[in-house]
């Protein structure tokens, strides 16, 4: 049963939250449909509210800024977002970190780590961002 069914707040068993967002609201592809980007300031809004009602569960929250793209174009629409996402971690006071670095030094692995869309992160991106995330848990 999920946990908002029996009454539980989401952040009811967590001790840290991850949240990364940025990437569908900026709609890098919106020439593929009819997608819209999520105004920043609404995008703002909402990120700043997942992170308050975490924090007032007491849970440690970590933003990450959304992962880069494989485009310049799509890039370039994301952003925003990303840069969004570093300022509501400074407002709020939470620890914030660039998936970005995750490929630092991996060339040979990057070309792998989005899907064929070159939007979503594939099995190997995940075990990449996965590795680069232990070392942020681990290292501080």
């Amino acid at each position: 049963m999920p946990l908002v069914a029996q009454g539980l707040s989401p952040f009811s068993r967590a001790q840290v939250v991850v949240v990364m967002l940025g990437t569908n609201d900026a709609a890098p592809r919106r020439y593929l449909g009819k997608r819209h980007p999520v105004a920043l300031d609404d995008f703002r809004i909402r990120l700043t509210t997942v992170v308050r009602n975490a924090m007032g569960e007491g849970v440690k929250v970590l933003i990450l800024a959304a992962p880069p793209a494989g485009s310049v174009a799509m890039n370039a629409r994301i952003a925003p977002y990303r840069h969004a996402a570093r300022d509501v971690a400074a407002q709020t006071g939470v620890h914030f970190h660039d998936p970005a670095a995750s490929l630092d030094g991996l060339k040979h692995e990057s070309a792998a780590f989005l899907l064929h869309d070159g939007l979503h992160v594939s099995d190997a991106g995940q075990a990449i961002l996965a590795r680069w995330l232990d070392t942020l848990f681990v290292e501080g």
